[in-house]
């Protein structure tokens, strides 16, 4: 629980606290008029987003230089949680891709979400954190680089595809001990999103020996994300797997059916 406050920023009880009383009046509403009155006042006719509160968020986003990073943080957390009511949320994309430079981690967090959950329709606007997403991977901070990739495995498209693919790639195949199994697992997840958008930056002749040196690492996570990044490269159809990488397939399949019954044994003994 207190991993998760520090992430979101919560560092003390009145951190955000406009937001925890939102929340709480929500959630206090008995019905969904209420709901929508709480967020209504302001007098707007348009009744499938949640006004009273969204109203007073457009005004301050009307006036950027009198916000900072922790208010933007705050407002944005708002427009997520009224999104996930149902609402519909037509403003603040701007300032939730502000956030995804913010040197802050509970900030850039608040960007990288708003901009996953909405924005990812929105070529124009994803196209602005490209340059956040390239510095952060770079970074050197594993919490910075797992965000910023969390955030191309969720968004996917055309403009990471283009941009960020070969980034990536030297991410996943980079023999540096620098980047740990965490960070090359997400790496490796990435690039089988992005492949499924664009699979003309895969070099068969160079990917395939690559691939096969990563099923000798030792880690589980990164074993089971490239497998599952081969077997999505297999799917497409495009490319045939390189014959130093059948004998891994085959040993991680036994490894696979032996781990597999071990876990039913398992279940057998604690369930019945």
């Amino acid at each position: 629980m207190r991993g998760a406050q520090e992430t979101l920023g919560f560092d003390s009880p009145s951190h955000m606290k406009g937001l925890q009383v939102f929340i709480a009046d929500i959630r206090n509403c008995q019905t969904k008029e209420q709901e929508q009155q709480r967020v209504d006042k302001a007098g707007f006719v348009q009744i499938v987003a949640p006004i009273e509160e969204l109203s007073k968020i457009r005004l301050k986003f009307a006036n950027p230089k009198s916000l900072s990073g922790y208010d933007k943080k705050k407002y944005v957390w708002k427009l997520l949680y009224a999104y996930m009511l149902g609402y519909d949320i037509d403003f603040g994309h701007f300032q939730a891709v502000e956030l995804c430079s913010a040197s802050k981690f509970s900030e850039k967090t608040a960007g990288y979400l708003a901009t996953s959950l909405l924005l990812a329709d929105n070529n124009d606007m994803v196209r602005m954190i490209v340059n956040s997403v390239k510095t952060d991977m770079a970074s050197g901070n594993e919490h910075m680089a797992a965000l910023a990739l969390n955030t191309v495995a969720n968004i996917g498209g055309p403009e990471f595809a283009d941009n960020l693919f070969s980034d990536i790639s030297k991410m996943l195949l980079s023999q540096s001990n620098a980047l740990s199994p965490y960070i090359k697992r997400k790496a490796c997840i990435c690039l089988l999103r992005l492949y499924r958008k664009e699979n003309d930056g895969l070099k068969p002749d160079i990917w395939s020996k690559k691939l096969a040196a990563l099923f000798l690492e030792r880690d589980i996570g990164l074993l089971t994300s490239v497998s599952g990044f081969m077997l999505g490269i297999l799917e497409m159809g495009k490319y045939p797997v390189h014959p130093s990488v059948l004998p891994f397939f085959f040993w991680w399949r036994k490894a696979m059916r032996i781990s597999l019954k071990k876990y039913s044994e398992y279940l057998e003994r604690v369930l019945f």
